[in-house]
C-alpha cells in the first residue's frame, strides 16, 4: 500500500460533523480532538496491540476492523466489528487503562488516531459531546450482547479462479442479477475500473448490500485489494479444466486474519454429481464446496444464496416411519417457492433429506421410500440378539441400491447426517464419505441396528444425542433455517396398561402400529436424553413444522402414503394462514442493525 491518505484539518472537522457520534457538537468542541491528530492505514490483518493506559482513540474513516479478548485457553474470542464511523479505545482512555482487546484489520483501513490527552479535554470541556460518547457506548454493548444471527450479511464476496478458462464476470453478474431479484444493492468492481483505492473500494462496499470483486490472474494490485477488503472468497473451480494457482492468502491477509472459503466447482449442464477435486478434500480451510451446472439459473441462484448468507436449511428430525411426513413438508416448501439450499437430518431424516439434496423430485422420493421400507420391512432380518435384535443387513443393502458410491460432498445441495460417536460420547456430524454408510450409522438405534465401526469409532443413530439437529445447521450462518420435528408420543405412559391387557396374540398383531411395543421402548429409552436437547434445538429454528404423527407407529411403514399427504396438507395450510414466504424466512434470519 502506498502511504496514508492525509486531509487537513478542516476536512477532518468536517468528516467528524457528519458522524452520527459526534453529529450535534459544537464546532469550537470538537475541534479539541485534533489536537496532534494522526491520519494511518492499516493492511489486512495488521493489528492494533493492547493500548498503554491513557494511549489514543481511533476513529474509523473506511475499512473494517475486528475486535477479539483472549477466552479460556488463551483462545480469541470475537467481540465486534468495526466499521466506518466507529470508535474504538475510548473506554481505556476514560479509564487509564490498557485495552483488553485485541484489533486487527479485516480490511485495508484508514484511522483517525486521537491523542488520549486530546479525548479527555474534549470530554471534559463538551457537556453534549460525552452525553453522545455514553450514548454510543452503551449502544454498542447492547449490540454486542445480542446472539449472533442465523444469517449473515451479503457484504462483500472475491471471486477468484482457481481453473483456466473460468468466466468470472459472467458468474459475478449473474450474483448480482438474482441479488438485485431480491431487492439488495448489488454491484460489481472490477480491474476495468482502474485506479480505485481501498478507500474507494470500501465506500462501494458501504453503498451496497452486496458488493461482487472480480479477481484477474494478471493483475496483482487488483488482486490484493479484491482479497484484502472481502468478507468472504468464492474459489471458482470447473471440472475438466486445468488448475490454476491459488492466492497467497498468508501474504495477502497476514497473521491475524482468516476468511470464509468457499469452493464452486463448475460442471456441464447435464452431467451426474462430480467428485471433489483432490486439492480441495480434507481442507479444513475450506468452509463449503458447492456443485453448479453451467448455464443453469437454479444453480447460480442457488450459489447467490449460499455465499451472500441467504440460504435455506432445512433440518429433519428422525422418527422411523413418522418420518413419512418429511415427504410431504419437503413438496409443500417446494410447491410454494421456498428454496432448500442446504440439508441436514438424523436417522430416517437423513435419510430423506439424503434424497432431496441429490434434487430426487416429490414422485421419485416417494418412489425409493416405498421400495426401501414399505414392500418388505427393513428390520425384520431378526437374529440372535447379541448386539441387536436384527442383522441391520436389509437395511444396509436396501440404502447402497439407491444411493450406490455417492459421496456425501458430491451432493447438488450441501446435506450432512447426524449419528452418535459412543466412543467419544459426542454427536458426529458426517459431512464427506459414501451417503449409503453415513445413512447406516445415523439410523443404528442401539439394540436394534448393530452399530458402524468407522475408523475405530463405535457410531450409532444420531437420536441418542442429537435427533433435531437445528444447532448444526443454525451453526453455519449461511440463512434461515426451517425445522421439521417429530415430537416424542404424549400417550407413550398411558398406554403401556392398555397393551399390557392385550392377548398374546393381539400384542403381535398390535407390534407395529401400537405406541407400545418392543422396539418403541429401546426407542425411546435410547433417546430419552435427546429431548431436552431437541427443545433448545427448537429456539434455534426460524420456523419450525409440526406434523401431526402421533397417530403412526414408529414401524408402521405402511403409513406412508398416509402419512406423508396429512403432512404436505397441513403444512400448506400453515404456509397459506401465516403468510409462509422466502421473504418471511429472510426477514426472521436477518442479523440485527
Amino acid at each position: 500500500m502506498s502511504g496514508p491518505t492525509q486531509f487537513t484539518r478542516d476536512d477532518t472537522l468536517l468528516w467528524l460533523q457528519h458522524l452520527d457520534i459526534f453529529s450535534d457538537v459544537p464546532e469550537d468542541e470538537l475541534s479539541l480532538l485534533l489536537d496532534g491528530m494522526e491520519w494511518m492505514e492499516l493492511r489486512s490483518g495488521d493489528p492494533i496491540g493492547a493500548g498503554d493506559a491513557g494511549g489514543h482513540v481511533y476513529v474509523v474513516r473506511y475499512g473494517s476492523l475486528g475486535s477479539t479478548l483472549a477466552g479460556p485457553g488463551g483462545v480469541a474470542v470475537e467481540i465486534a466489528a468495526i466499521g466506518p464511523g466507529e470508535i474504538l479505545g475510548q473506554i481505556s482512555v476514560i479509564a487509564s487503562v490498557a485495552r483488553p482487546t485485541n484489533v486487527v484489520a479485516l480490511r485495508h483501513s484508514g484511522l483517525l488516531r486521537v491523542e488520549g490527552a486530546a479525548f479527555r479535554a474534549f470530554l471534559a470541556r463538551s457537556h453534549r459531546g460525552t452525553l453522545q460518547v455514553m450514548q454510543h457506548l452503551a449502544e454498542s454493548l447492547v449490540r454486542n450482547l445480542k446472539p449472533k444471527a442465523r444469517a449473515i450479511r451479503p457484504g462483500s464476496i472475491a471471486l477468484v479462479a482457481v481453473a483456466q478458462g473460468v468466466d468470472l464476470m459472467a458468474i459475478a453478474r449473474a450474483l448480482v442479477a438474482d441479488a438485485g431479484r431480491q431487492g439488495l444493492a448489488a454491484e460489481v468492481l472490477s480491474n476495468i475500473d482502474l485506479g480505485l483505492t481501498a478507500a474507494e473500494v470500501s465506500a462501494a462496499q458501504m453503498l451496497n448490500d452486496l458488493t461482487i470483486m472480480v479477481t484477474c490472474h494478471d493483475d496483482l494490485f487488483w488482486n490484493e485489494l479484491c482479497i484484502a477488503n472481502a468478507d468472504r472468497l468464492l474459489y471458482v473451480d470447473a471440472a475438466g479444466h486445468g488448475p490454476m494457482p491459488e492466492p497467497r492468502l498468508d501474504r495477502i491477509l497476514g497473521a491475524g486474519r482468516r476468511v470464509q472459503i468457499d469452493v464452486a466447482t463448475l460442471c456441464p449442464q447435464n452431467s451426474p454429481p462430480q467428485p471433489v477435486p483432490a486439492r480441495w478434500q480434507g481442507r479444513a480451510d475450506i468452509s463449503m464446496h458447492l456443485h453448479v451446472r453451467e448455464g443453469r439459473v437454479a444453480d447460480l441462484e442457488f450459489l447467490g444464496r449460499v455465499v451472500g448468507g441467504r440460504a435455506v436449511g432445512l433440518v429433519l428430525a428422525g422418527g422411523g416411519a413418522r418420518g413419512f411426513a418429511h415427504l410431504g413438508v419437503i413438496r409443500a416448501l417446494r410447491e410454494a417457492g421456498i428454496p432448500i439450499d442446504l440439508l441436514g437430518g438424523t436417522s430416517m431424516g437423513a435419510i430423506i433429506a439424503a434424497g432431496a439434496a441429490f434434487e430426487w423430485d416429490n414422485a421419485e422420493l416417494m418412489e425409493r421410500m416405498r421400495q426401501v421400507f414399505v414392500i418388505n420391512s427393513p428390520v425384520n432380518d431378526y437374529t440372535l440378539p447379541l448386539i441387536a435384535l436384527t442383522r441391520g443387513n436389509k437395511v444396509a443393502v436396501r440404502l447402497r441400491q439407491h444411493f450406490g458410491e455417492l459421496a456425501i460432498e458430491n451432493a447438488w445441495r450441501p446435506f450432512f447426517a447426524v449419528s452418535t460417536n459412543l466412543s467419544t460420547c459426542r454427536p458426529h456430524v458426517h459431512t464427506h464419505g459414501p451417503v449409503w454408510r453415513a445413512l447406516r450409522a445415523t439410523s443404528a438405534l442401539p439394540g436394534i441396528l448393530p452399530p458402524v465401526v468407522e475408523q475405530g469409532d463405535v457410531l450409532v443413530d444420531g437420536a441418542i444425542m442429537n435427533n433435531f439437529p437445528v444447532d448444526v445447521m443454525s451453526g453455519l450462518r449461511r440463512g434461515p433455517v426451517v425445522g421439521v420435528d417429530i415430537q416424542a408420543d404424549a400417550r407413550f405412559a398411558s398406554e403401556i396398561g392398555e397393551f399390557e391387557a392385550m392377548n398374546m396374540y393381539r400384542r403381535i398383531r398390535a407390534r407395529s402400529d401400537h405406541p407400545v411395543n418392543v422396539f418403541s421402548v429401546i426407542s425411546r429409552t435410547a433417546t430419552a436424553s435427546s429431548l431436552t436437547h431437541g427443545k433448545h434445538c427448537r429456539t434455534l429454528a426460524d420456523l419450525v413444522i409440526d406434523p401431526e404423527v402421533r397417530h403412526v407407529g414408529l414401524l408402521n411403514w405402511r403409513s406412508l402414503v398416509d402419512t406423508a399427504e396429512s403432512a404436505y396438507a397441513s403444512t400448506m395450510a400453515r404456509i397459506e394462514a401465516e403468510g409462509v414466504s422466502y421473504a418471511s424466512l429472510l426477514a426472521a434470519a436477518a442479523p440485527p442493525g
